[in-house]
C-alpha cells in the first residue's frame, strides 16, 4: 500500500506558486472573484478550497485556477451573485 502523503504536494509551496502567478490574472476573472469574495457565503467555499490545499487534496497550478474554482463552486451554491 503506497504512503499518499508522499505524493501529497507541500502546501507552503503551493500558496508560494499561487502568490506568484497573482499578476497573472485576468482584471475581469479578479473582479467576478472579488464580487462572489464578498458574500459571506462564498466565503466558506474559499475556506474549503484552502482547506484542501493543506491537506494535500487539491494542487492548483495558479492563482486563475484557484479564482476558477471559486466561482465554479460560489456559482453553484444558488447565492445571489
Amino acid at each position: 500500500m503506497r504512503d499518499m502523503r508522499a505524493e501529497s504536494p507541500n502546501p507552503h509551496l503551493v500558496s508560494m506558486r499561487l502568490a506568484a502567478s497573482v499578476d497573472d490574472v485576468s482584471p475581469e476573472l479578479l473582479e467576478a472573484y472579488v464580487e462572489m469574495f464578498q458574500k459571506i457565503e462564498h466565503r466558506k467555499i474559499g475556506s474549503a478550497l484552502k482547506q484542501s490545499i493543506q491537506q494535500g487534496l487539491w494542487s492548483p497550478t495558479s492563482a486563475t485556477e484557484y479564482m476558477q474554482r471559486f466561482i465554479a463552486f460560489a456559482s453553484e451554491t444558488g447565492a445571489p451573485s
